[in-house]
């Protein structure tokens, strides 16, 4: 079975980078909050994640988990979006510039679940050269990488059906990601 590597894309910690801001809630806060959730669904489930700190920054936990690795291991990153538009809604899952075939299907079926349990868009997969970005350091850990985009903090519907159903979330997610470990 893969290893996974599960992390909360931002800081939890005031003052460090907590991401985006939206709606009365940080980034941060919120990927912290549902990277703890799967992890305790999935050691329910009996699949133990190796998790970064609350405190970690992207670049702290980018130099820690390529020391763990190996090429078969997932490393999934937790993020919520964010855009100028109040308007913009919706699920994403970002992969490498190359992405593998496992990258790319793993990623449709999170995208797919995501958007089906808060009821919100389905965006799709993109690779991290169609963000805004061009570019991300968390597609250097060197195995399967996955970089989640919940929703839309800066939506406040978005942010209701995340908060109403986070819970239901994080356990489908958390089946959706063990059924993936042993392929």
């Amino acid at each position: 079975m893969r290893k996974l590597y599960l992390s909360a894309g931002h800081s939890a910690q005031d003052g460090v980078d907590q991401g985006a801001q939206g709606n009365g809630y940080s980034e941060g806060k919120l990927t912290s909050e549902l990277r703890a959730l799967i992890a305790k669904d999935l050691e329910t489930l009996g699949v133990t994640a190796n998790v970064d700190s609350d405190y970690s920054v992207t670049g702290q936990t980018v130099r820690l988990f390529k020391t763990m690795v190996s090429g078969a291991d997932v490393a999934i990153d937790i993020h919520f979006n964010a855009a100028a538009s109040e308007l913009a809604t919706g699920a994403e899952v970002l992969v490498p510039g190359v992405a593998s075939t496992f990258e790319r299907v793993f990623a449709a079926d999170l995208a797919k679940t995501i958007a089906e349990v808060l009821n919100i868009k389905n965006r799709g997969v993109k690779t991290e050269l169609e963000s805004a970005r061009k570019k991300l350091l968390w597609m250097e850990i060197p195995c399967e990488n996955i970089l989640i985009e919940v929703c839309f903090i800066s939506n406040a519907t978005d942010m209701k059906m995340y908060k109403e159903n986070k819970f239901t979330l994080s356990k489908k997610l958390a089946t959706l990601i063990k059924s993936y470990l042993s392929k």
